[in-house]
This record gives structure tokens, C-alpha cells and sequence, in this order.
């Protein structure tokens, strides 16, 4: 991600990223997550569903769905920046999981709009 936010800071400004590309990705998986909420909440409750989302940003920096994976990969290989992401990740999911499962009855409360890089989504 650190490289597509020095692309879009190099193309357009540096608040680019920040004020545009990224607001523009949480809105496709807000608008994708929304469009399957009923198939996605089949699985009854305190249930858990990685999702891997492929976007594309093109030249004028608009953000394309290229795929949504429900089984991503978590390989890592030897990619050093791959296998940061994916140790924060599974870091960021446990403390979600372990803190604010409702079948353990929510031991630090409601869960707050962020937890490390995960974003609650009211859709």
C-alpha cells in the first residue's frame, strides 16, 4: 500500500492518498459488503469471514473492483512487506475476535470504530 500511497502522492499531492484513493477503496468494500450483507450473515452470528479485496486504480487514480476472494491467500513467500501486512493482520483479528466476540460477552465492551487497522463498517 505504501507504494500505491507514494504514487498517488507523486501524481496528485501529497494529501491524495488520504483525501481521495484510499476513501474511494473503503467505499467499494462499504458498497460490495452492503450489496451481499444477507449472503455474508448467513452463517448465523459471532461467525467471521476473511474477504480479500482486488482493486485497481487507474490513472486518474479511480478505484476499480477487480475481484473479491473469500478464501485470500495468506501467503507470504518471501515478500518482507507482504508478510508485515499479514503478521499485523492476524495480530489486529485476534485482539477483534478475543476482545469483542459477543459470545464472550463483550470483556472490553462494544467494539470501537477502530481496532489497529481494522475499521468497523455500518452497512
Amino acid at each position: 500500500m505504501r507504494h500505491c500511497a507514494s504514487l498517488a502522492s507523486a501524481r496528485r499531492g501529497r494529501d491524495t492518498w488520504e483525501s481521495k484513493v484510499l476513501p474511494s477503496m473503503r467505499h467499494v468494500v462499504e458498497r460490495t459488503i452492503s450489496a451481499t450483507k444477507a449472503q455474508l450473515s448467513a452463517r448465523g452470528g459471532g461467525a467471521c469471514q476473511i474477504l480479500g479485496f482486488d482493486l485497481m486504480v487507474d490513472e486518474r487514480l479511480f478505484v476499480w473492483l477487480i475481484e473479491v476472494n473469500h478464501n485470500p491467500s495468506m501467503a507470504v513467500a518471501r515478500n518482507v512487506t507482504m508478510g508485515r501486512l499479514v503478521a499485523g493482520f492476524w495480530k489486529d483479528a485476534v485482539a477483534l475476535a478475543v476482545d469483542y466476540h459477543p459470545s464472550l460477552g463483550s470483556i472490553a465492551g462494544p467494539p470501537p470504530a477502530t481496532v489497529g487497522n481494522f475499521r468497523r463498517l455500518d452497512c
